[in-house]
């Protein structure tokens, strides 16, 4: 029995070290392999350029989805979506190019924007050009549309990957009233950040 052991022993320091690097190996193959794979799948649903370009239908989706038709959405005015700051009895909502998401309708959008959370400086507001330019800065609240075009082009992608990423994660529930010349200005500049 103790003979038995030892040629266990010997044989587990011999090649024990290469099973385990051989192991190891196996398992960061199969996690790169599975990221790679979850990355060209996101890439190929929003249509990048380095997996080439997407037909007509989905940019279509694309553009109705960070533009969509206003008809059927709820019209906020700066003082409403101001009251929707979270707590017991408020939603919490979220304005990003005009366009209103309840932020508050999932777990992490509670942690991120709810009270004490490291966005909740954006519940309540249009956040389009602070988190275009990545500020945290009451000034750059609520900023009208007009002052959106003086945006750079790296802003501009950035505010994209913005919109779509709250599109993709929380309900879009309305529209900001900015008034009449910027509610039109407003829905133009969705369409060209959609085009980008």
């Amino acid at each position: 029995m103790l003979a038995g052991a030892q040629v266990a022993f010997k044989w587990l320091l011999q090649w024990g070290p290469t099973l385990i690097a051989g192991a190891a190996i196996a398992l960061l193959g199969n996690f790169l392999l599975k990221k790679q794979y979850r990355n060209q799948r996101f890439a190929s649903q929003i249509g990048t350029a380095a997996h080439g370009d997407i037909d007509t239908e989905r940019k279509r989706d694309i553009v109705n989805t960070i533009n969509p038709p206003e008809d059927n959405l709820k019209r906020f005015t700066l003082d409403e979506l101001h009251k929707c700051r979270g707590g017991p009895s408020n939603d919490l909502l979220v304005g990003i190019q005009g366009l209103v998401y309840n932020v508050g309708a999932n777990e992490a959008g509670r942690m991120f924007y709810g009270p004490g959370g490291s966005y909740h400086i954006f519940a309540g507001r249009d956040a389009t050009v602070a988190l275009a330019k990545m500020a945290l800065e009451e000034g750059m609240l609520n900023s009208p549309p007009a002052k959106w075009v003086l945006l750079s082009n790296e802003e501009r992608n950035c505010i994209r990957q913005w919109a779509r990423r709250c599109c993709s994660k929380y309900p879009l529930v309305g529209v900001i009233d900015f008034g009449q010349g910027e509610n039109e200005a407003a829905s133009k500049w969705r369409e060209q950040i959609a085009k980008l």
